[in-house]
């Protein structure tokens, strides 16, 4: 729902100030509430004090004339709508007027309130128009910034699978650092890290928490647990091996772990995002 219209009417005669503002507030009592001004110096002051939709203003007044009102009352407020009204209405003073932008001339002698109310309320419609269509744009922007962002969202599912091909990949790399210098199998691994369940069978002991972070098809796509894949890289890395491990081994295994860290937080934000994204389109849809 749109607020009432504020409209200061500016005359320098005081009788036709208190005659038309009383007789426009009665007609406008619904749609637009009028105040006055007995001067330019006393508009400017309540243009710059108070929020007027429309200016509706004499010509000719001692001091500043309409035309220069008409300028300052549109740099105060660019969207005020402004209509003149004069006792001299020549083609000269209606061209400025329209050229400054005013939406209306009105000639006193050949207007009444009738005429004066029927001006006020184009000048209500238009500014309708100005707010829906500004409105309108917000909404467009507001659309486009939740689409934009839902974009990279499903972007971000590539990055996801990388994400979880890294997760892989470096535990992948760990079990086979730690085997290289151990001389021993991935269930004394899992057992010595003490990260990964061991479970004893029939047939020998077998570590599915850990052979499952060994396959990307394997992989637990909904929540793959990175402490698990980041814990075992340390324990790889800082294990007291009886020999020491080839610098190119250890640099490479740190340059995933690096990587897989860069991914790691992306797919943080990504998912912060995504749940606010959502958040904000169930908001809208209720």
């Amino acid at each position: 729902m749109v607020s009432k219209i504020n409209v200061l009417f500016v005359d320098d005669e005081q009788g036709i100030l208190e005659g038309i503002e009383e007789a426009l507030n009665e007609k406008g009592v619904n749609n637009y509430c009028v105040s006055t001004a007995n001067s330019s110096s006393e508009a400017v002051a309540k243009l710059s004090n108070s929020k007027f939709d429309i200016l509706l203003t004499d010509i000719k007044m001692p001091g500043d004339d309409g035309f220069v009102l008409m300028k300052k009352a549109i740099e105060i407020n660019p969207d005020i709508q402004c209509i003149v009204m004069t006792a001299f209405g020549n083609v000269k003073n209606a061209v400025k007027a329209m050229q400054l932008g005013a939406i209306n001339f009105l000639i006193k002698a050949e207007c009444g309130t009738d005429e004066i109310d029927i001006a006020i309320i184009k000048a209500i419609e238009k500014i309708r128009l100005i707010q829906e269509n500004k409105q309108q744009q917000i909404d467009l922007e507001e659309a486009n910034s939740r689409l934009n962002r839902v974009y990279h969202i499903f972007k971000s599912g590539h990055a996801k699978r990388k994400y979880f091909e890294m997760l892989v990949d470096v535990t992948s790399s760990s079990l086979r650092y730690w085997k290289s210098l151990t001389k021993r199998e991935k269930i004394d691994f899992a057992e010595e890290s003490d990260i990964w369940t061991v479970t004893p069978t029939d047939d020998g002991a077998v570590c599915k928490t850990l052979d499952k972070y060994l396959s990307i098809k394997k992989l637990p796509k909904k929540k793959p647990k990175y402490d698990l894949v980041k814990n075992s890289a340390d324990f790889a890395l800082y294990y007291d091996y009886d020999i020491s491990p080839k610098k190119e081994m250890t640099a490479e295994l740190l340059n995933k772990i690096s990587k897989l860290d860069v991914a790691y937080r992306k797919c943080e934000r990504s998912k912060l995002q995504k749940n606010e994204v959502f958040a904000e389109l169930e908001k809208k849809s209720m």
